[in-house]
């Protein structure tokens, strides 16, 4: 089966072998390998099509952070006095063991949406269950219909079982803004 987080007893020892890639069809985040985190109501990560102002790359839906419209607060409460609003998607654990040394591992991702300099997308890497987290990178707004093209090196990770985690986060509530759109999203040795 997918290995999604740690839901499954020994997870890391059945993770996603490299090369690894989903479309985020339209299924449901856990379908996919993901695995969403935030709040209880307002903004939040899943697949779907709501909102779509940049089209989809691929099939009928993206990975996506939002509320249907936008990235405001619920009711215009922040979250905590420095957290507007705040969400988390994990990915299926990622079995590169098999790659040697020297190997180039690397991601990539399309990206889509715009959001406020209050707001952030981190993309990080956790070796330990997702118990500490590593910000690998931090995506600027873009164009929201627009797609570009991220590429991360993930070289440090050959020869390891690990996660990615897309983060975003803002300090202010905002309805400024879409929210990312990601689709797309390829793990694999680039050598």
């Amino acid at each position: 089966g997918q290995c999604v987080h740690d839901k499954i007893a020994d997870c890391a020892q059945k993770g996603m072998k490299v090369p690894w890639e989903t479309k985020f069809d339209c299924a449901t985040p856990k379908a996919e390998g993901w695995d969403p985190e935030g709040a209880a109501k307002g903004p939040t990560w899943a697949i779907d099509a709501n909102p779509n102002p940049p089209a989809f790359k691929s099939a009928g839906c993206s990975l996506n952070f939002n509320d249907g419209t936008n990235i405001g607060c619920p009711g215009g409460t922040k979250l905590s006095q420095k957290i507007g609003v705040e969400g988390t998607a994990w990915s299926p654990y990622i079995d590169a063991t098999a790659l040697k040394q020297g190997a180039q591992l690397a991601a990539r991702f399309m990206l889509a949406g715009n959001w406020p300099a209050t707001a952030h997308l981190d993309v990080e890497t956790s070796v330990d269950n997702g118990k500490t987290w590593t910000k690998l990178s931090e995506q600027k707004s873009g164009n929201a219909t627009d797609w570009s093209l991220v590429t991360l090196d993930l070289a440090p990770y050959t020869g390891k079982f690990f996660q990615l985690r897309l983060h975003f986060w803002t300090t202010a509530c905002t309805t400024a803004g879409t929210g990312p759109f990601v689709d797309d999203f390829k793990i694999w040795d680039a050598t």
